[in-house]
């Protein structure tokens, strides 16, 4: 049931609209669900609720857009691993990457 896809042959901007699509509308439901919270709440709270919500969602972006990088790192290691035919430097970058994700904090925190 596995299919892979070769992205190094054939259309490459048909490849690529079909690899980015998904993530498109991931970000287009997380930006309309910013809209449609902010609606509720500014007709619901009002201006304080509304200014809340608002200071949130920067911070939703902030952190969504760091984990991306950091994903994003790890997958370009976890590819030259792969490349170079290293699984323990592969289960290491995952580890490392798992690490990241559950212990984002300091320890004396």
């Amino acid at each position: 049931m596995t299919q892979g896809q070769d992205l190094l042959t054939g259309s490459v901007p048909k490849k690529l609209i079909r690899f980015a699509f998904p993530l498109f509308l991931a970000n287009l439901l997380q930006a309309l669900y910013n809209v449609v919270d902010m609606l509720v709440v500014g007709k619901i709270v009002g201006k304080t609720g509304l200014a809340a919500i608002s200071n949130a969602s920067m911070l939703c972006f902030i952190i969504n857009s760091l984990c991306i990088g950091l994903t994003m790192g790890g997958s370009v290691l976890v590819a030259q691993c792969k490349g170079a035919n290293d699984q323990t430097g592969q289960r290491d970058t995952i580890a490392g990457g798992f690490r990241c994700c559950y212990h984002p904090r300091p320890r004396h925190l």
